[in-house]
């Protein structure tokens, strides 16, 4: 039986969680946030996104031209998703995301990419909500990250 890959391209943060890459973690790894607890059994995910949406976003949130991007996105002008291997999520907080399923192929404008980042201020936009969320990544800047998912 096989299984279906897909990829995530993204602009930002790789989060983690086994291990999680941030600074706020405690001795057993697990993030010391006031809005997430480890042991409560809430996805990461829910919890972060619920935490955005009480939280002032920036003064210019970016124009969108996606109908797609949920109420975060709009808010704050990033999306915080999973990717996963079975049941091990792991998390990144993005200025941009690029999709790709099964059987999907996808050409990229790197160029046109780069212009985007640059023009829409993404890396600013990328502190604004980590600052919110109040984590401080491990990686030291945001930067194109590839990843597989099942």
């Amino acid at each position: 039986m096989g299984s279906d890959v897909s990829a995530i391209l993204f602009y930002g943060y790789d989060l983690g969680s086994t291990p999680w890459k941030i600074a706020e973690v405690n001795k057993l790894g697990d993030p010391l946030l006031p809005w997430y607890d480890a042991e409560s059994g809430e996805d990461f995910l829910d919890c972060a996104s619920e935490h955005l949406m009480t939280v002032p976003g920036p003064p210019h949130p970016p124009v969108l031209d996606d109908a797609d991007v949920g109420p975060v996105f709009r808010r704050h002008g990033v999306e915080v998703e999973s990717y996963c291997y079975r049941e091990d999520n792991s998390y990144f907080v993005a200025a941009h995301v690029v999709t790709v399923g099964v059987e999907d192929i996808q050409t990229l404008d790197l160029v046109e990419l780069e212009q985007m980042r640059a023009a829409g201020n993404w890396d600013a936009t990328l502190r604004a909500a980590l600052t919110a969320l109040g984590i401080t990544p491990t990686q030291k800047r945001p930067a194109w990250k590839l990843c597989a998912y099942e």
